[in-house]
């Protein structure tokens, strides 16, 4: 990988994280000149290929995360992001940042609604629940008495904690 894509890589996800963690989004200001630069940087070097190369990996960044997003279960900032790098960095190497992202986001989740969301405390009550509708029959045991909260987590640490592990440590599969 040429050092000035790099550079700018390590740039990008280091400001997108930032972003992420302090406003909970990632700005258009920042994915959409990414975009364009990948493409430029890719043609600069690769020539039309380039601009190949830089399409595939932008269409192959936003449709790993697409169905995420439509199932609300991450923002258009972190499929904008992904798309960004994925035009930055190629088809092959945001799939394998996407596979060390999904690892370590699911850590991260996990340790997170460990924390924040009290899981023991969710369990137990879950398991009451189970034991009150064994013993009545009465399906009401299983309604939660209020609606569970949703948490967002800022998913821009796990893309660039997955591009890192993927340069550590290569290919995961």
């Amino acid at each position: 990988m040429d050092p000035k894509i790099f550079s700018f890589c390590v740039i990008f996800l280091l400001v997108i994280t930032a972003s992420d963690l302090t406003w909970r989004k990632i700005p258009n200001l920042i994915t959409l000149p990414s975009i364009a630069l990948g493409f430029i940087a890719n043609f600069y070097h690769l020539g039309t290929d380039g601009l190949l190369y830089a399409g595939e990996g932008l269409a192959l960044g936003f449709g790993l995360l697409l169905v995420p997003f439509l199932l609300s279960g991450m923002g258009a900032g972190d499929v904008k992001a992904m798309a960004a790098l994925g035009a930055l960095i190629g088809p092959s190497a945001v799939f394998q940042t996407f596979l060390y992202m999904a690892l370590i986001g699911g850590a991260i989740s996990l340790v997170y609604y460990a924390v924040v969301c009290n899981i023991r405390e969710k369990a137990q009550a879950g398991v009451a629940a189970l034991a009150a509708f064994a013993a009545t029959k009465d399906v009401r045991c299983l309604v939660p008495e209020t609606p569970a909260k949703k948490h967002k987590i800022p998913y821009a640490p796990a893309m660039a904690l997955g591009y890192f592990a993927f340069l550590a440590w290569g290919d995961l599969v």
